[in-house]
Parts: C-alpha cells; structure tokens; sequence
C-alpha cells in the first residue's frame, strides 16, 4: 500500500511536466532541437514563460555559460545567482524558469505540512458523532 501511494504521487501528470521543464533547462538543445514535446511545459507555464524568448535565451546561456550534461539545478540556480542585474535582465526567462523550478516545491511542501498539521475528521454512521484523528492516533 506504500509503495503505490509513493508511485500515485509522483507519476502525477503535473509532477511530469515539472520534471520535463528541469530537463529542458538542463539540456537545452544539446540532446534535441524538436521542442515539440515540450509544448504541454509551455502551455502550463504560459503566463510564466515566453516560448520563443526562453529558447532563444536558453540556447544564449549554454552557450555563453558553457552549461554541459552533468550538471544539475544546483549548478544552474548558483550561475544564477552569481548574475549580475544586466546578466539576469538578459535572461530574464532562464531567471523565471529557475524561479519556478525553486518555488514550486517549496509551495508543495508548505500546503502539504499546513494539510499534514490540520486535525481530519472521520464521520462514523452516526450523523452527530465525529471522531478526531490526529498523529498520535495514527501511529
């Protein structure tokens, strides 16, 4: 039962596409030109991220940075905060992209501590009875 509860949570369809925008920042087009199957990315972050700026932008910040395939977002996020304010205006999608890949699981883990903390109820067949279950019960 844990394993698939660990399984459900993270072959979530949100999950995937968070995971392809880390890949795409990774990579950038050292692996793959086609950024067709990225399109789900963009259409989620669409108020977030400019397609045509950030490709162009990521294509300029490998380049430029000479970002390789080993590397990892921890390498990615310390070159942007080694930026200057020009430097992060010129990439400014790059910045947002990194932004976004930082917030979002801090955002999760906030909601899901705030929901884990709040006591939950189970109704038991008698409508007035309401019995409170909370960590020490669980354990």
């Amino acid at each position: 039962m844990v394993i698939n509860c660990i399984k459900n949570r993270y072959n979530q369809d949100r999950y995937q596409i968070y995971c392809k925008l880390e890949m795409l920042l990774l990579k950038g087009d050292h692996e793959d030109r086609n950024y067709s199957h990225y399109d789900e990315v963009f259409e989620l972050y669409q108020r977030d991220i400019v397609k045509d700026d950030f490709l162009a932008q990521l294509k300029m910040f490998h380049t430029i940075y000479n970002i390789y395939t080993g590397m990892n977002l921890y390498s990615i996020v310390s070159l942007v905060r080694g930026m200057s304010a020009a430097e992060r205006s010129l990439f400014s999608q790059i910045v947002e992209v990194v932004r976004l890949l930082l917030l979002v699981p801090a955002a999760n883990a906030i909601s899901e501590c705030l929901f884990s903390a709040q006591e939950l109820f189970v109704f038991n067949n008698a409508p007035n009875k309401t019995e409170c279950i909370n960590d020490n019960e669980c354990s």
